[in-house]
């Protein structure tokens, strides 16, 4: 009860900052977060060894954090220099006082000193070297897929559609492994597509699709998502351009169904799978924590961590699901598709076009979806003189392979941001750089009262 007086002493390790041209002391005398009102503060700072400083080598600022309120009552001698407050602190205002010496005052650091006082000062910087090393560890024996003989396929891969290929091919499932299932219907008969360019000054290109026939009932649910959205009961076309901010949400729902449909067909194990979409929402989690408790105690090291870390944590989270001995046999199929369409000369294509003339347009959806369509076009620049029948243009001009691929890549790129679009929604140290500020030192910090 009654007055209580406090002592309260400690010794702090790197304290100087060190500058080529100075060494500096930038210290917050009475920290910026504290709840409670503070009526006075004096203050006394004893220098080693006499030295005459100049107005501008000190300064001495009170306020909230960032502010920057002078103080007056300041008197500087050569081994000592005093302070005090007149008016009284209210809650979360600070004294931070910055004192600039020429280089060496203090004597030299030693290399080794000075990054244990880095170490010591920022040990948050290592937190994700830590998390590396660990994931890395983890990954290794849980996540990492066994090797697999690369092996050339000519045949589409069985009974995996387009959209299917370019999940296994990369882990991911994307916007364009959905659009690529419009022309994997046209190829079948299902659709077919129009080139239109609409009218006025800033013209632009259009496309109207057109349904010829109804969907299989075996197809798979993301199939009769993104089909019977784009033509709902009693409608058979619908322009591209129209679909902009309404189409999203079957995108969305096709999107979680594919990725059911990849995980149903058993093409990762389960334990691995699970674990790396718990570490993708913990990297989420990490970089707000960094983010929020580096801002609350103005310490950037947290901040650095907590984005560094969330990252590497997301990406192991991306490759941590390990692939089946039923997964890497697909994947082997699909990899070695792609790199058939990628590296086959145009001999052994038109042996393959005189045992199936169709055979460009049932691989063309597989080019969209490993994004080789205008490679794969180009090899049968000599060999194809007419476009696919379900692919119209209205412009005008002889038939050209690779400007038909063009435009499929061009309609392939814009299916996917149209039908994807939603709608928006309402609503250093104190003596370089900008200089010191209020709170923006050493030390300080915050308590409450007795």
């Amino acid at each position: 009860r009654g007055r209580v007086k406090y002592n309260i002493s400690y010794k702090v390790a790197g304290g100087i900052l060190n500058f080529k041209d100075r060494q500096e002391f930038y210290w917050n005398l009475i920290g910026t977060e504290w709840p409670v009102s503070i009526e006075k503060s004096t203050f006394s700072i004893f220098l080693p060894k006499p030295l005459n400083l100049d107005k501008k080598d000190f300064f001495l600022f009170r306020g909230s954090y960032g502010e920057k309120k002078k103080v007056d009552t300041v008197k500087i001698q050569p081994k000592t220099i005093y302070g005090s407050t007149e008016k009284p602190f209210s809650p979360r205002e600070g004294l931070t006082v910055g004192i600039k010496f020429p280089p060496g005052y203090f004597g030299k650091i030693s290399y080794f000193k000075s990054l244990q006082l880095f170490i010591s000062g920022n040990w948050a910087l290592f937190i994700p070297i830590f998390v590396l090393i660990a994931l890395f560890v983890l990954w290794y024996f849980i996540g990492r897929d066994k090797k697999m003989i690369d092996v050339v396929h000519y045949k589409i891969p069985e009974k995996i559609t387009p959209a299917e290929a370019g999940f296994i091919i990369d882990d991911k499932g994307d916007n364009r492994d959905l659009t690529s299932l419009i022309f994997y219907w046209a190829s079948k008969g299902f659709i077919s597509i129009e080139e239109v360019e609409d009218e006025g000054f800033f013209s632009s290109k259009d496309y109207i699709l057109t349904k010829e026939k109804e969907l299989n009932k075996d197809a798979k649910p993301f199939e009769k998502t993104i089909f019977y959205g784009l033509f709902p009961a009693n409608t058979t076309n619908v322009r591209v351009s129209t679909l902009k901010d309404n189409f999203y949400t079957y995108m969305k729902q096709a999107k979680e169904q594919l990725r059911e449909e990849i995980n149903k067909s058993g093409v990762y194990e389960g334990f691995s799978r699970q674990l790396g979409r718990l570490m993708k929402s913990a990297a989420a989690i990490i970089l707000f924590a960094g983010i929020y408790f580096g801002a609350s105690l103005h310490r950037m090291d947290f901040i650095v961590a907590g984005v560094l870390t969330s990252i590497i944590v997301f990406i192991f989270g991306y490759i941590m699901p390990k692939k089946t001995n039923t997964g890497l046999k697909k994947y082997q199929k699909v990899k070695g598709f792609k790199d058939f369409i990628d590296m086959v000369e145009e001999p052994k294509l038109k042996i393959f076009l005189k045992k199936d003339p169709s055979y460009f347009d049932k691989t063309l959806p597989y080019a969209v979806v490993f994004g080789l369509t205008t490679k794969w076009a180009e090899k049968f620049e000599n060999i194809l003189t007419s476009p696919p029948s379900w692919y119209s243009s209205r412009t005008v001009g002889n038939f050209s392979l690779v400007y038909l691929a063009s435009s499929i890549e061009s309609s392939a790129k814009t299916m996917s941001s149209t039908m994807t679009s939603q709608p928006k929604s309402s609503g250093s140290g104190g003596f370089g750089g900008g200089g010191g500020f209020s709170g923006g030192g050493f030390g300080g910090g915050g308590g409450g009262s007795w």
